[in-house]
């Protein structure tokens, strides 16, 4: 089968392949759906969260599907999320910031589990 891929940066995102659904990419809140192959996990995308300059908090992506890039430290999550033209939304607190990530992970989640993942 053909793999409809069309960004090549995605062939970096190794360890992981990208799922397919009748030929096509299967996605999930927008989101391209990827099999982690060391675990079996199916990601969408994954996130830390940092301080920004400015003391507030922000979640980034340490996984970004988009470009097939693994950034391993905060600072290269954060400049990667900020080179890539992600809007960075703030929080005053980190319990803010990990409330909203936990909120965008369960609403992601009861859809794959809607999709039998």
């Amino acid at each position: 089968m053909k793999d409809p891929g069309k960004l090549g940066a995605q062939r970096k995102a190794v360890g992981r392949e990208r799922i397919l659904k009748d030929g096509k990419l299967e996605k999930v809140g927008g989101r391209q759906m990827f099999r982690n192959l060391k675990t079996g996990d199916v990601e969408t995308e994954r996130t830390i969260t940092i301080r920004l300059p400015n003391g507030k908090f922000a979640n980034v992506p340490s996984f970004n599907p988009r470009t097939g890039r693994d950034y391993k430290t905060e600072g290269a999550a954060y400049r990667g999320a900020r080179d890539e033209g992600y809007t960075i939304k703030s929080y005053d607190t980190i319990a803010q910031a990990e409330a909203a990530a936990g909120s965008k992970s369960r609403r992601l989640g009861q859809e794959l589990r809607k999709r039998g993942y």
